[in-house]
């Protein structure tokens, strides 16, 4: 479940939704947490993590998604850097588990695939995998966007590695399920909102932030939230 610094902002995704921008295309994981938080969220997918922070510093959208820290790979250096310095502060935070499957065009099997495209993370959080069956890898801006780039071509050398919702979203074969490094995968993400110009500066993001293996939302939110304000236990 979503923590939250206030359970006001909870009430609020819940009633009135609101637009999140994320790393898209549709379908990536970020997309998947955007209708986890609630059914009236907006989600508004974006190309970069710089592009969600851009989004959410220039009021084009209510909030931003960012995933900092996955279990297997550990911090998310893109989503880090993304953040520092940024003018957001986060609000909420989200734990999602990561299910990872290879998808292809039909008629594609193991024995035709010989390269993967995904975001760095997911590649990172299925490399032994990926040794096992001696495939060579290239990196996409987001897990959505190696499944797009997938169904566009006809080639069944090239495969996607990424959530299995990805199937149905760009009429996609399932090819291996649950090929990550270890079945307990999970992603830590936080949502962000524009840093309000009266708040104090050190709930900013900031060059010398320490945060780097969030035990728990609860913990992560206690060092980043504003001072005397944390999630609810």
């Amino acid at each position: 479940m979503p923590q939250f610094v206030d359970d006001r902002l909870n009430e609020f995704l819940q009633s009135d939704g609101g637009s999140i921008a994320h790393l898209g295309p549709s379908g990536s994981f970020s997309h998947e947490v955007c209708s986890s938080i609630s059914s009236r969220v907006r989600p508004e997918p974006r190309r970069t993590f710089g592009d969600v922070i851009d989004a959410v510093v220039t009021q084009n959208v209510d909030y931003g998604l960012i995933p900092i820290y996955n279990t297997i790979a550990g911090q998310i250096i893109a989503g880090w850097s993304a953040l520092l310095d940024s003018g957001v502060i986060a609000v909420g935070a989200y734990v999602h588990r990561i299910s990872l499957a290879l998808l292809a065009r039909e008629g594609a099997t193991l024995s035709t695939i010989r390269r993967v495209v995904s975001h760095s993370a997911a590649l990172r959080q299925s490399s032994h995998w990926q040794r096992r069956m001696l495939i060579g890898a290239q990196v996409s801006h987001s897990t959505a966007a190696g499944a797009a780039l997938v169904s566009r071509t006809r080639s069944r050398e090239l495969a996607a590695i990424g959530s299995p919702n990805l199937a149905d979203r760009y009429n996609l074969s399932l090819v291996a399920h649950d090929i990550a490094n270890d079945v307990d995968n999970e992603t830590t993400f936080l949502l962000i909102q524009r840093q309000n110009d009266t708040a104090a500066t050190d709930n900013k993001f900031q060059r010398t932030s320490q945060i780097c293996c969030p035990v728990s939302p609860n913990v992560l939110l206690s060092r980043v939230a504003p001072e005397g304000e944390r999630a609810n236990e």
